[in-house]
C-alpha cells in the first residue's frame, strides 16, 4: 500500500455512505455547511478527516489510527421546522449514522486491503441552519490500518 492510504479510505467511506444513504448526495462543502445551496435536497453527507496517530503495530509496517468525520444534513424545503419535526429528523439522522457505522465496520471502511478496524462512533450534539431550515448531525470515527513498507 502506498502513501495514498487517507485518500483511499476517504474514498472507499464516501462510497459507503452512497450505498447505505442512498438517497442523499454529497456535500459540495463539508468544512463550511452554510456555503452549500440546499434548494431541493437537503439529504446530504460528508466526510473530513480528522487527528491521525502512529499506533503500535508489526515491523515493516506502519499502523496509524486516523479520525474520520461523518456529516449528514436533512431539512424542509420552504418550510419552518417544528419543534417536533425538527427532533424526528435528529432522530432520523442519529439511527442512519449508525447504520453507516454498521456498515463500516462490517465492511472495514469498504477497503479491507487497508482498513483493520472501525471503531469508537461518537454522535455529536445535533446543529440547526435556521436560516435553511437544516438539520446537521456529525459523528467521529476511528479507523485503524496499515500501511507496508
Amino acid at each position: 500500500m502506498s502513501v495514498t492510504a487517507v485518500s483511499t479510505l476517504v474514498s472507499s467511506i464516501k462510497a459507503r455512505i452512497a450505498i447505505v444513504a442512498n438517497d442523499y448526495t454529497e456535500l459540495g462543502y463539508a468544512l463550511d455547511i452554510n456555503k452549500n445551496a440546499f434548494k431541493n435536497n437537503y439529504k446530504r453527507y460528508g466526510v473530513l478527516v480528522g487527528a491521525g496517530a502512529e499506533a503500535a503495530g508489526v515491523t515493516r509496517a506502519l499502523t496509524m489510527d486516523q479520525t474520520f468525520e461523518l456529516i449528514l444534513t436533512d431539512g424542509f424545503i420552504n418550510k419552518q421546522m417544528s419543534d417536533s419535526e425538527e427532533q424526528s429528523k435528529v432522530i432520523a439522522l442519529q439511527d442512519l449514522m449508525k447504520d453507516i457505522y454498521l456498515d463500516l465496520v462490517n465492511t472495514k471502511a469498504g477497503s479491507p486491503s487497508t482498513c483493520m478496524i472501525v471503531s469508537q462512533l461518537q454522535l455529536q450534539t445535533p446543529e440547526t441552519i435556521k436560516e435553511q431550515n437544516v438539520v446537521i448531525q456529525r459523528a467521529t470515527i476511528n479507523v485503524k490500518y496499515r500501511i507496508n513498507l
